[in-house]
């Protein structure tokens, strides 16, 4: 291709040297075709930069070049074929300043970036374009005011700058070429001797009136043309000009469609992919097969789709739920095992609960069962023993009752109390006993108080059952009032010794009327 492109630069400086055979059609002709020829190497040039894969930086630098270079011969073009007047031409020649200050400023960017490496940019090199911009700027003021002296000055300076830039990005181009050790680094001279010769050899041929095949303006933007590819060529600009071919090499099954997912690039590894599949990409899960992913992903223009394999990870997945099924059996034995041991303890709770109450009413169980098994029916004791036996197991029931009542509890309901001081009371009446109840508590009760009290109310109640023929009980906020009518010394003695664990009793006999006050003691 840059034979090629070679050929055609020839071929343009051939026919701008038959551009004046002092034959009309023939001068308008070969001059179309010089000018055709130039824009369009110059245009082709700039359209290779643009599909090539180059780093972004020195991408923006070359393309911008480039257009100066098409600005620039479109000045001549328009200095000698389109213009008629010498104040036009004057005009013309004066915007040449700009391509011949910019596009040297750009090559020494360019320069500089290939210093850096594609790092970051310096802050200094921001300053690269104050001087070409001072000096249009300058330039354009003496032109307005006509000063021939500041002219004379902004000119050299602007030839000081270009010769500046050259130099220096030649001078960084060297060793950049010395640091990697390239041999190529002939070209890198080649290319400002080649400029050089074709400046000296155009002049030479013109001041001996004879036709040059190309003007300064070509020659400056084609040789600057030359210095930014023999930067690629050496490979200082990274770039990739047959990315096609590359990229249906890979390996990757990968590929790169337009908006309309019509297929622009693909490797060679292939992709079985329907346009549905693509479009279902971009926002969910597309599996072509079990073990393979689809994903897309939007790219300026277009969309690159590309497959990952999955394989590993769904035997990494598969080995998961393996595990996850074994780690479910064991928490699953866990469990059991866990629910066997809270069983086993409230088994042994319910167990200690039951030694419990079975410890409180033992005393009352083996007199009901001493009762029972002496009870003859024919004896006429026998109904006494049953109101005895009555008696006796509804505190067995009762007591019971509180002892679960009160189990893990530190309070119960004084109603629970109560309930089981009435249930005792009313089997007195078999025993001809009339009973009153009052009940003037509310309201929450120590479980070890109501116990206490309830044990000590049964004792004394079991010394007063048959004894008297009348009781008025009062469950009060400090205890248990009981009062009866009797003259029974003896009664009163075995009261007064009578021993209630926990429980104080207070006991008084005036005027045949008992009183028994049981009362709680911390």
């Amino acid at each position: 291709m840059r034979i090629l492109f070679l050929v055609f630069l020839l071929l343009a400086g051939l026919c701008n040297m038959l551009t004046r055979t002092f034959h009309s059609i023939i001068d308008t002709t070969m001059f179309t075709m010089n000018a055709t020829l130039i824009l369009g190497l110059l245009f082709f040039w700039n359209h290779s930069l643009q599909i090539r894969l180059l780093p972004s930086e020195a991408k923006t630098y070359m393309l911008s070049a480039s257009y100066l270079m098409i600005f620039y011969c479109l000045l001549r073009i328009f200095k000698y074929r389109m213009l008629y007047t010498d104040a036009d031409g004057e005009v013309v020649t004066k915007l040449y300043v700009i391509p011949k200050l910019l596009i040297p400023t750009l090559f020494l960017m360019t320069t500089l970036y290939i210093r850096r490496g594609g790092q970051p940019k310096k802050k200094a090199e921001y300053f690269c374009f104050l001087p070409p911009t001072a000096l249009l700027l300058a330039y354009l003021m003496t032109n307005l005011l006509n000063l021939q002296t500041g002219a004379g000055i902004v000119t050299y300076g602007s030839y000081i700058w270009v010769a500046a830039s050259l130099l220096s990005g030649l001078f960084v181009l060297l060793r950049k070429i010395r640091m990697i050790r390239r041999r190529e680094g002939y070209l890198v001279i080649a290319c400002p001797v080649a400029w050089l010769t074709l400046l000296y050899f155009s002049e030479f041929l013109s001041s001996r009136e004879l036709m040059r095949p190309y003007n300064d303006p070509e020659i400056n933007a084609f040789c600057m043309l030359s210095a930014f590819e023999i930067c690629m060529i050496l490979h200082l600009i990274p770039h990739n000009e047959n990315y096609r071919e590359y990229f249906s090499a890979l390996t990757l099954p990968i590929c790169i469609t337009d908006q309309n997912f019509e297929t622009v690039l693909s490797s060679n590894a292939g992709m079985d992919i329907t346009r549905q599949q693509m479009q279902k990409s971009l926002n969910w899960a597309v599996y072509p097969d079990p073990d393979t992913r689809l994903r897309g992903i939007p790219i300026t223009g277009g969309y690159t789709f590309f497959e990952e394999d999955e394989s590993s990870l769904h035997k990494l997945k598969q080995r998961l739920r393996e595990d996850n099924e074994v780690l479910a059996l064991e928490n699953e034995l866990l469990e059991q095992e866990r629910q066997l041991k809270l069983e086993k303890l409230e088994m042994e709770e319910r167990n200690i609960l039951y030694e419990k109450i079975a410890r409180a009413v033992r005393p009352a169980q083996e007199k009901i069962a001493g009762l029972l098994a002496g009870a003859n029916p024919k004896d006429p004791s026998f109904r006494e023993t049953i109101c005895e036996v009555l008696f006796l197991s509804a505190f067995v029931k009762r007591r019971a009752n509180l002892c679960i009542v009160s189990d893990h509890r530190k309070e119960m309901a004084v109603s629970e109390l109560s309930s089981a001081i009435a249930e005792s009371v009313y089997y007195l009446r078999y025993n001809k006993t009339k009973v009153s109840l009052s009940d003037r508590a509310t309201g929450q009760i120590s479980c070890e108080k109501a116990l206490l009290l309830y044990d000590a109310f049964e004792t004394v109640l079991e010394s007063l059952r048959e004894k008297v023929e009348e009781l008025w009980v009062c469950l009060k906020e400090d205890g248990i009032l009981m009062m009866t009518e009797t003259q029974n010394d003896a009664l009163i003695e075995d009261l007064s010794r009578m021993k209630t664990k926990g429980i104080s009793k207070q006991i008084k006999a005036e005027d045949g009327q008992l009183t028994i006050h049981l009362l709680y003691t911390e």
